[in-house]
């Protein structure tokens, strides 16, 4: 009798569905083992989900490459449920604008993102590659002023855990990225002083542009706690939580201190934050189970804790939101804001 090697049986299993991989996991001993793989729900994401652009819930900015197997397993689950939302047979998309460009020769890109800020639309690439058993991430950012699009910042990382956009454009840093100390990327192509705002400095093709795109990712601050769970950056804030569930603020200016925001029941672990709004000194923090609303100290300059002032409780656990201020021209008036939510049990609210 012949046998398959082990590193080609699972896969053979991703190309089951998720009911029949199951079904094989009841089989025996080995081939529970085999189903519980980490290249097994590596192989059926790309297979059934990123070849075909659907979205997987539930990443909150992290990298599949950072999974490890019941991450992963967890992630297939949840997607498939969503699965048939994106194939209803909605019309696709039409492209406004194709551009194409390699990021790095012999990589994969795990990761994109848009961004406009002050005029400039910028697209951020994160490729990965393997060199002897060893993983490096590069991490670019392209002008879209040009076709194809021309690199106007790169950084090699050799340690990767996350990163978050600024969601605020007053802010002096682009990206927070985990290395896995937090470090607060600005992009600077030259041409103006320190300390004005991205966004604001000459671009390529712009006289004034100087610096090569490998000296263009300006570090702004580093903070030295590493941020295990969420990581969001808020302006000229950065919101961090850290391997005991617990969440803290910190300013870009005083890296070393930071305000814990605490929760009111005492929960050892609290529920992972899905979104933030930062408006006129109110922090709203939207958690899988309930929202919250903080009072945001004057200035950050020594450590300290604020409870929210106001909370409620969701009537069923929320799976991802997004909170959005309106557009409001009345100066002294409160700013409405809108909350999008999705649960298990509904699309949006």
């Amino acid at each position: 009798m012949t046998f398959l090697p082990l590193d080609i049986l699972p896969i053979i299993l991703s190309h089951l569905t998720i009911p029949d991989i199951y079904r094989v996991r009841l089989v025996c001993r080995e081939y529970r083992l085999l189903t519980k793989t980490r290249s097994l729900w590596f192989a059926y994401i790309q297979r059934y989900f990123l070849r075909h652009n659907i979205s997987i819930p539930g990443l909150h900015g992290r990298p599949l490459e950072t999974l490890n197997a019941q991450e992963l397993e967890t992630l297939t689950l949840k997607a498939e449920r969503y699965k048939k939302n994106w194939l209803s047979g909605a019309q696709s998309p039409k492209p406004t604008q194709h551009v194409e460009f390699i990021a790095v020769p012999d990589s994969r890109i795990i990761a994109l993102k848009f961004l406009s800020r002050n005029g400039e639309n910028w697209l951020f690439s994160l490729a990965v590659t393997r060199n002897h058993g060893m993983r490096a991430f590069t991490f670019q950012c392209w002008d879209l002023k040009f076709n194809p699009p021309v690199c106007i910042a790169r950084r090699i990382l050799h340690h990767f855990a996350g990163m978050a956009f600024n969601k605020l454009e007053t802010g002096r840093a682009v990206v927070a990225v985990k290395t896995p100390e937090i470090c607060l990327i600005d992009i600077d192509t030259g041409g103006a002083a320190g300390g004005e705002p991205s966004g604001k400095r000459a671009s390529v093709g712009d006289s004034n542009s100087t610096r090569h795109p490998a000296q263009a990712c300006v570090n702004v601050a580093n903070l030295d706690d590493r941020a295990v769970g969420t990581l969001m950056l808020l302006g000229d804030l950065v919101l961090a939580q850290d391997n005991a569930g617990r969440s803290f603020l910190y300013h870009f200016e005083s890296p070393q201190i930071r305000v814990q925001l605490i929760d009111p029941e005492g929960n050892a672990q609290p529920e992972i934050i899905l979104d933030v709004l930062v408006d006129r000194g109110w922090l709203i923090l939207a958690r899988t189970k309930t929202v919250e609303l903080y009072q945001l100290p004057a200035s950050i300059d020594h450590n300290t804790q604020i409870e929210p002032i106001a909370r409620h409780t969701w009537q069923w656990k929320v799976d991802s939101i997004v909170l959005a201020p309106l557009v409001n021209n009345t100066k002294n008036s409160t700013t409405p804001i809108q909350i999008v939510i999705r649960t298990a049990f509904s699309q949006s609210i």
